[in-house]
């Protein structure tokens, strides 16, 4: 079958983000479907549609469609961006009713049979859609029953069906590596990325419960692909000329052992490139740190989320403001420079609160932070929280969004939020010491074009109003 996979996220209407930060953070490449791409095209005619990256118009898209004529379409889609998707399926029935649509991604895995609801939609994927949509493909061949598909959300004499999930991908080495030969890898960029730059994922899961976060049962499953394996993607990524990694594992480190044998198995063959990967402060320690650094990380992104410990408590990070300072401390004498991110407007916090995490990242002092805005997304303990607070008046909200019963924005009343985060850029990095040492750092023309469009970004923020 020929088979078109689509990313379509405009910004979405829940981006509560000034859009001038939102563009300098760049355009990532979709590795959830090309993994599902490398599985396909093994037995399928496959291409990859990545309007984001490609900066498409409605007409644009269409015509894509027309021209590579394919029998499905599937369309990854997230809960805050559901309404771009949807307006994938609906163009695709635009094109031709005989086109099957299939949408997946996490939003599925939160409003299954609420997607299912539109006309355009023909088929929903619940899970890992390397299991379930060559399976659904199968289905459609005629060579086995809908009902048969574990993670299938599909629809029978007029009502909406779910197959619930019970399986999952157990090895991850047994995965073809992702299919970046169909992606347009030269569009992906960042403002803290070298040019080009490229994504990879050495596990999957977590085992944390955040309270603002949202996994499904097969997202909580920690699964590790060998060091040998991950090794073999990064030569392929090296050999496709990439200039940087970031391992883009929910927690690169949990697993520290691991870590080593990947940094070792990346020095003896004697691999030479920049990475970056994401962590946690008390996932790390000094031996670890100092042999991801000789392996070539030159930044680790830390989830610190609030300089408040109440707040942390709050929140279920397990973590203390004391792990904080010490990690950042020790990562940046090990020469590897660290991005921080924190939550603003968590249910709990006040301007004083506030004011404690803004005074926390200039304390502990970064080389970069990354401030957003907190938004209680459905199915989290957060949205629970809100709602018991007063901070969110309808508890129903994401049910409505997504089944286009209102196009408000998240009614989230917390006083002033998108004006403190704003605050809160601007009082870290219109510091004299920061602006100083990042002068001081230049070191090529690249480099110095990227730090511009960060301060024009800053500059372009809607101003604070105390």
């Amino acid at each position: 079958m020929k088979v078109l996979l689509i990313r379509h996220h405009r910004p979405s209407i829940n981006t509560r983000l000034s859009e001038s930060i939102n563009q300098i953070q760049g355009v990532y490449p979709p590795l959830g479907i090309a993994y599902i791409a490398a599985v396909l095209e093994e037995k399928h005619e496959v291409t990859i549609l990545d309007t984001q990256a490609l900066n498409l118009t409605r007409d644009e898209i269409k015509q894509s469609i027309q021209k590579i004529n394919p029998d499905v379409v599937g369309i990854t889609c997230m809960t805050p961006t559901i309404r771009a998707s949807l307006e994938i399926s609906e163009l695709t029935k635009e094109v031709s009713d005989d086109i099957i649509t299939v949408l997946g991604g996490p939003h599925l895995s939160a409003f299954p049979k609420e997607t299912l609801t539109y006309d355009h939609v023909d088929f929903g994927v619940v899970g890992e859609g390397e299991i379930v949509f060559p399976g659904l493909l199968t289905a459609l061949e005629g060579e086995n029953q809908l009902n048969e598909i574990d993670g299938l959300v599909f629809k029978k004499n007029g009502e909406i069906k779910f197959n619930s999930p019970k399986k999952y991908v157990k090895d991850l080495d047994s995965l073809p590596f992702p299919a970046r030969h169909l992606l347009p890898n030269k569009k992906y960029y960042s403002i803290h990325a070298d040019y080009p730059f490229t994504t990879l994922m050495t596990s999957r899961g977590c085992p944390f419960n955040c309270g603002y976060c949202f996994r499904d049962i097969f997202n909580r499953k920690l699964r590790f692909r060998s060091a040998k394996n991950v090794v073999d993607e990064i030569e392929l990524c090296l050999e496709m000329r990439f200039k940087e990694i970031w391992f883009y594992d929910d927690v690169f480190t949990f697993n520290k052992k691991r870590v080593a044998e990947i940094c070792s198995e990346i020095l003896n063959r004697g691999l030479d490139f920049k990475w970056t990967a994401i962590s946690r402060v008390d996932t790390v320690d000094y031996d670890l740190l100092k042999k991801m650094k000789k392996a070539g990380c030159y930044r680790i992104r830390y989830g610190v989320e609030s300089g408040n410990q109440e707040i942390l408590d709050l929140m279920n990070k397990r973590i203390t403001l004391n792990m904080v300072k010490k990690t950042i401390k020790l990562t940046k004498k090990l020469g590897i420079e660290t991005l921080c991110f924190f939550m603003i407007g968590y249910p709990g916090e006040n301007s004083e609160k506030i004011k404690e995490t803004i005074d926390f990242s200039i304390k502990i002092d970064p080389n970069w932070v990354m401030f957003s805005n907190a938004i209680p997304f459905p199915k989290t303990n957060f949205l629970e929280l809100a709602y018991k607070k007063g901070l969110l008046k309808d508890r129903n909200y994401w049910d409505k969004f997504v089944l286009n019963k209102t196009d408000e924005k998240i009614p989230y009343s917390f006083p002033n939020l998108d004006r403190w985060v704003e605050f809160a850029f601007k009082r870290f990095y219109f510091r004299p010491k920061f602006v100083l040492k990042t002068i001081l750092n230049l070191k090529s023309i690249r480099q110095n074009q990227r730090y511009i469009l960060g301060l024009r970004a800053l500059i372009n923020y809607r101003s604070f109003l105390a």
